[in-house]
């Protein structure tokens, strides 16, 4: 499917929006900016500096990843260095490069597809294993 001559509303966060623009363009598209989202790091409270003690730790076996910005913050946060048997999991192509990129980790596992219910399947079909997912609070 062509996208040359469609208008297109882009309502990711502002410093996301330009790329993604940018590859619309591309493709002859006509990207209309209209960001609905900001995001900005949470809080540092008892309870992430509890998570990131447990996963300093070693108490975590997985760190799961689900978008760019969960790897952006959690690298924000992270006070130590990971344990060296942690496995991590990325939803996709893009947010593994982004914890190759910004955290230095190797991914040990994309699903074959770039979804929730595919990454969710995947765990609940290991054996007893305890999983660190950061994420947003929206």
């Amino acid at each position: 499917m062509s996208l040359a001559n469609k208008h297109i509303v882009i309502t990711r966060a502002r410093e996301q929006a330009y790329y993604f623009g940018a590859q619309l363009k591309k493709s002859r598209a006509s990207p209309f900016l209209y960001p609905c989202l900001q995001t900005q790091k949470i809080s540092f409270n008892d309870e992430i500096k509890n998570y990131l003690l447990m996963l300093e730790q070693n108490q975590f076996d997985w760190l799961i990843f689900t978008s760019i910005n969960a790897v952006r913050f959690f690298a924000d946060t992270l006070v130590n260095s990971l344990p060296k048997n942690i496995k991590i999991a990325a939803i996709g192509s893009t947010t593994a490069t982004a914890v190759q990129r910004i955290l230095n980790l190797t991914v040990n596992l994309i699903p074959i597809q770039f979804d929730a219910k595919t990454l969710a399947t995947f765990c609940l079909n290991m054996p007893k294993v305890t999983i660190l997912l950061p994420q947003s609070n929206l």
